[in-house]
C-alpha cells in the first residue's frame, strides 16, 4: 500500500498582482455561466471541461462487443455527440454513426493523442500534431477553419465558459482562441521564455481558472485573462523535483486539482496552489478521474489501477494488466472503465473488484469513453474504434389499444406500451387506416416519447373500424416492428328510440311489468335505463335506472295508488355511449278491487217458454271499467246446472231460446263482472 504524504517540502510560486488579479476577476465575471461544451454523452478528453472522466449516463454492464470499425493507427480517445462517434485514425477525422457506419471523414494532419472536443454548436475542433486547429461542420465534415499554432500538440484541445477553446503546444505555449478564430491570448507571451513543453490537456474550473501540467514539472494556473495565478512544482518530501506533468489534471467537485507526474508520484493541490497530499503510486501519463464524492482514481504505467479519498486516505489498488497509459471513465452507477495494453476492464468503484474483462489482442491505444445506451468506445492497438455493449435488437414490438368504439367524427385515441430494454425508446410513431397495418387516414407520425395520442382534424365514417398502428425507435437507431390495435368502430349516432310495451292497460297488484327493444346497427346496445312515472316520459315513481342488457324488468316494490296510472320510460346506450331518445309504455293502471256485484233482472216469476230465458243486468267498476261478463243459469240461486258460467262480452242481457225447461220448475240467473285489472 503506497501512504499518501498530508505534509512535508514543496514549492508554491504565488503571483499576487494586485491589477492583474482585478482584471481577471473581472473577465471572470463576465463569462457566461452554462458551459460550451456540447451537452452529449462524451463531448471532449475527460468528459467535461474539469475533466472528471464522470459521466451521466452507465456504461455497458457485461463485456459484450457490439461492433468494430478500422480507422488506422492512432492514440486518440473517441468523443461521443448527439448523433455520430467522433474518432482520429491516421490523419483523418472519422465521424461514425451509432451503429458503427462512416459517416464521413476528413484530413486532420493529427498523429498524436490529442482527442477532439465538441462545442455547443456542434463544431468539432481538432488540434493537430502537425500545428494547426482545425474546426469542422458536424453534418458532412466539412473544414470550417484552420489556425497555425506556436507549435506541434500532443494533448487535447479544451473549451472553457465562455466559449474559448484552449491549446497547448509541445513548444511550451498555451493558446486559448475565441470561436470565430481570434486569438484570445498566448501564455507565456511570445515576448516571455517558454515553459517547458506542455503535453497535458488544460482543464478548466467552474470559476475559468485554467489549470494544465508541463515539462519543466510545474502545475499552472491561469486566470480567463490568460496571466499568471499561481504555478506549483512538483517535488519529493525533500523538495526534489519528481518528473514531468504531462498527465492532465482533473479537477474535483470542491476545486481540488488532481494530477500526476512521470517521476512517480500523484498529487493533490488546493485551488489556491497549496499542497494537499501526495503519494508515490508510479508514473501516472493521463488524467485521473473523480466521483461526485470527491474519490479520485487514477491508473500508473505499470498496469494498476489505484483509488484515493479526496483527503488522502487510500481506497484500494487493483492490478489489470503489465501498462496503461489511458484515463478511466466512470459510469453514473459507479463502474470504473479502464484499457490497458490487454483489454479492456469493468471494476467495481467501492470494492476495487473487477467485474468484467474484454480481452483485445493488440491492446488498447486510447482512453475508454462512455456513450448513450450503455455503450463505451476506445481504440485499439490495431487501429480499430470498438464498440462494447450497443444495442443490436430492435425494440419490442409495441402493444396497441384503442378505446374499440369512438362517438366521435374528427378523433380517435390509442396508447401503447413498448421496450428496449438495451437502448431505451429514442421515438415512437403512429399511423391509421381502415385495415391493419395501414394508413390510408394518417401516415405514420412521429410523438416523440409519448405514449398515447389523441389524432384530431379526420374525417371519419359512421359504423367504419380504423386501425392504430405504432413502431418505435431505439436509442441507436433500430426500428422496432409494427404493432396494431384491435380497431376501433366509430358510431356518432345514437340507438333508435326503444320501442316500450308494458303488461297491460290494468294491474290488480302493485307490481308493473314491462318489456322492449331498440337497435343500434353500428356499435350495438350497450345497456337500457328505464324510469317509471305517473305521466309519460316522467320518472317520479322511479328514476331511470340501469337495466343492462336487459329487455324487460318487473317491479314489485313499489308504492302505488289505486286507480292511478303508470307509464315505462325506456332509453337506450350504445356501444360509443350515445343516449338515444326516451320510449314511453302506453300505461298501467292499477285496480286492486273488484267490480260491484251485479244487478239482475230477470222476465218474472212465470215464463210460458218451455225453451227460453231472458235476463238483463248492470254493473260498473270505476277504476278500471267492466271487461266482460259472465252468466249462469241454475235451478237454485247461484247454481249453474243448466248452464255453466258464459261470457257474453259487455252485453247488458242474454237471452236463451235453446233451453229444456221443466213445467214447473224455477229457474235462477246468476251474473259476475270481471274488471279490466282481471278481478272478479
Amino acid at each position: 500500500m503506497w501512504l499518501a504524504d498530508t505534509g512535508g517540502n514543496q514549492m508554491r510560486t504565488m503571483y499576487n498582482i494586485l491589477p492583474l488579479l482585478a482584471a481577471g476577476l473581472l473577465l471572470f465575471c463576465l463569462l457566461p455561466c452554462s458551459a460550451q461544451l456540447a451537452n452529449s454523452a462524451w463531448p471532449a478528453f475527460g468528459h467535461d471541461a474539469m475533466h472528471t472522466g464522470k459521466s451521466s449516463l452507465p456504461g455497458p454492464s457485461t463485456a459484450s462487443p457490439s461492433w468494430r470499425y478500422k480507422i488506422g493507427a492512432g492514440f486518440s480517445s473517441p468523443v461521443v455527440g448527439n448523433n455520430a462517434i467522433y474518432v482520429i485514425g491516421g490523419v483523418s477525422l472519422y465521424a461514425l454513426s451509432f451503429s458503427g457506419n462512416n459517416i464521413w471523414l476528413s484530413p486532420c494532419g493529427n498523429t498524436s493523442r490529442s482527442a477532439p472536443a465538441i462545442s455547443a454548436d456542434g463544431t468539432i475542433y481538432v488540434a493537430s500534431s502537425d500545428g494547426y486547429l482545425y474546426a469542422f461542420e458536424p453534418v458532412n465534415g466539412r473544414q470550417l477553419k484552420s489556425i497555425k499554432l506556436n507549435g506541434p500538440v500532443e494533448s487535447s484541445p479544451a473549451i472553457g465558459p465562455d466559449g474559448t477553446i484552449y491549446v497547448a503546444c509541445t513548444s511550451g505555449r498555451l493558446q486559448a482562441y475565441r470561436s470565430d478564430g481570434a486569438i484570445k491570448f498566448t501564455y507565456p507571451s511570445l515576448a516571455s521564455p517558454a515553459v517547458g513543453a506542455i503535453k497535458s490537456s488544460p482543464a478548466i474550473a467552474n470559476d475559468g481558472t485554467i489549470y494544465f501540467g508541463s515539462d519543466d514539472g510545474y502545475l499552472y494556473a491561469l486566470y480567463p485573462n490568460g496571466t499568471l495565478k499561481w504555478k506549483y512544482l512538483t517535488t519529493d518530501t525533500m523538495g526534489k523535483p519528481v518528473g514531468s506533468v504531462r498527465c492532465s489534471p482533473a479537477i474535483g467537485p470542491d476545486g481540488r486539482i488532481y494530477f500526476g507526474t512521470t517521476g512517480g508520484y500523484f498529487f493533490c493541490v488546493y485551488s489556491t496552489g497549496s499542497f494537499a497530499w501526495r503519494s508515490i503510486p508510479g508514473p501516472v501519463y493521463l488524467s485521473p478521474a473523480v466521483a461526485d464524492d470527491g474519490t479520485v482514481y487514477f491508473c500508473t504505467v505499470d498496469g494498476n489501477v489505484y483509488s484515493y479519498k479526496s483527503g488522502g486516505s487510500f481506497n484500494w489498488r487493483l492490478s489489470v494488466a503489465s501498462s496503461i497509459y489511458t484515463s478511466p471513465a466512470i459510469g453514473s452507477d459507479g463502474v470504473i472503465y479502464i484499457t490497458a495494453n490487454d483489454g479492456a476492464h469493468a471494476i467495481d468503484s467501492t470494492t476495487g473488484r473487477e467485474q468484467w474483462n474484454y480481452p483485445v489482442a493488440d491492446g488498447v491505444a486510447s482512453s475508454p469513453v462512455i456513450g448513450e445506451s450503455r455503450t463505451l468506445y476506445f481504440v485499439t492497438g490495431a487501429g480499430d474504434l470498438q464498440c462494447m455493449g450497443a444495442d443490436t435488437t430492435k425494440p419490442l414490438t409495441p402493444f396497441v389499444t384503442d378505446d374499440k368504439i369512438s362517438s366521435l367524427p374528427d378523433k380517435l385515441h390509442a396508447k401503447w406500451s413498448v421496450e428496449d430494454p438495451e437502448s431505451g425508446i429514442a421515438n415512437c410513431e403512429y399511423a391509421i387506416g381502415t385495415a391493419k397495418g395501414a394508413q390510408n387516414v394518417v401516415s405514420f407520425t412521429s410523438v416523440g416519447t409519448a405514449r398515447e395520442v389523441t389524432a384530431t382534424g379526420l374525417n371519419l365514417i359512421n359504423g367504419q373500424t380504423y386501425y392504430f398502428s405504432v413502431r418505435a425507435t431505439n436509442n441507436v437507431g433500430l426500428v422496432s416492428d409494427i404493432g396494431t390495435s384491435d380497431g376501433v368502430k366509430v358510431d356518432y349516432t345514437p340507438p333508435t328510440v326503444p320501442i316500450v310495451q308494458d303488461s297491460g292497460a290494468f294491474v290488480s297488484i302493485a307490481a308493473l311489468t314491462a318489456s322492449w327493444s331498440a337497435v343500434d346497427l353500428e356499435s350495438g346496445i350497450a345497456r337500457y335505463e328505464y324510469a317509471i312515472g305517473s305521466s309519460p316520459g316522467a320518472w317520479d315513481i322511479l328514476p331511470f335506472t340501469d337495466a343492462g342488457s336487459a329487455t324487460g324488468v318487473t317491479r314489485a316494490d313499489l308504492s302505488l295508488a289505486d286507480g292511478k296510472t303508470y307509464y315505462f320510460a325506456v332509453r337506450a346506450i350504445n356501444g360509443a355511449g350515445l343516449v338515444s331518445g326516451v320510449g314511453v309504455s302506453d300505461g298501467i293502471t292499477l285496480d286492486s278491487t273488484p267490480p260491484a256485484a251485479p244487478v239482475v233482472k230477470d222476465d218474472g216469476i212465470y215464463s210460458t217458454q218451455q225453451t227460453t230465458l231472458h235476463a238483463s243486468w248492470t254493473c260498473s267498476d270505476p277504476d278500471s271499467g267492466i271487461a266482460r261478463v259472465e252468466y249462469a243459469i241454475g235451478t237454485s240461486p247461484g247454481s249453474q246446472d243448466l248452464v255453466e258460467f258464459t261470457s257474453v262480452g259487455t252485453a247488458t242481457e242474454i237471452t236463451r231460446n235453446d233451453l229444456a225447461l221443466e213445467n214447473g220448475s224455477k229457474y235462477y240467473f246468476s251474473v259476475r263482472a270481471v274488471n279490466g285489472a282481471g278481478l272478479i
